[in-house]
């Protein structure tokens, strides 16, 4: 008799993930770990992602996906208001910080070698691109820096306690405007 179909196992999968990557770094997260964790065979997850690479890149779209309609560029590109960004910037900080596993798990796949820029200009909601276009006078080693830095940054602070408007609006001051 063999085993039965898990039902949403890739989002279960992703969930996992998460989880362990509050007590691990992404980097040391182990298929075996999250197959023993769900009681589930390691072929199973290996049944679903050709590689582990292919799975923490997955995880890390699932994250972004869970952060509902998260552009944390907008605030920099949309040439409105410094009132408008603002409360675009402060709207991201608090849907960072209402899901914390989720942007723990962003913030350690940023820094895992599982991490590619690429990954970010797959994700259309991100706006990379439309970014990269704002600044095309800058070499692309730079962009990629500032992207980086940028979102490192932006989670950290949403991710920190406490966390007030005068913190917010000091962090705001200091991004630049494209």
């Amino acid at each position: 008799m063999g085993r039965r179909p898990v039902a949403n196992a890739e989002k279960k999968i992703f969930k996992e993930i998460v989880a362990l990557s509050k007590t691990h770094t992404v980097n040391k997260i182990s298929t075996l770990d999250i197959a023993a964790r769900m009681h589930l065979s390691e072929t199973i997850i290996y049944s679903r992602f050709s590689s582990k690479k292919i799975l923490m890149k997955n995880a890390f779209f699932y994250c972004i996906e869970e952060l509902d309609e998260f552009a944390p560029f907008r605030c920099l590109i949309d040439n409105k208001t410094e009132e408008y960004s603002f409360d675009e910037f402060k709207r991201l900080t608090y849907t960072l910080s209402e899901h914390p596993n989720e942007s723990w798990y962003i913030l350690g796949y940023l820094q895992s070698d599982y991490y590619e820029f690429a990954d970010l200009e797959e994700l259309d909601i991100l706006q990379t691109l439309k970014l990269e276009g704002k600044l095309d006078d800058m070499p692309a080693k730079h962009v990629q820096i500032f992207v980086e830095t940028y979102l490192k940054t932006l989670i950290n602070l949403s991710l920190s306690t406490p966390r007030t408007d005068i913190d917010l609006k000091f962090a705001f001051g200091l991004m630049p405007r494209l």
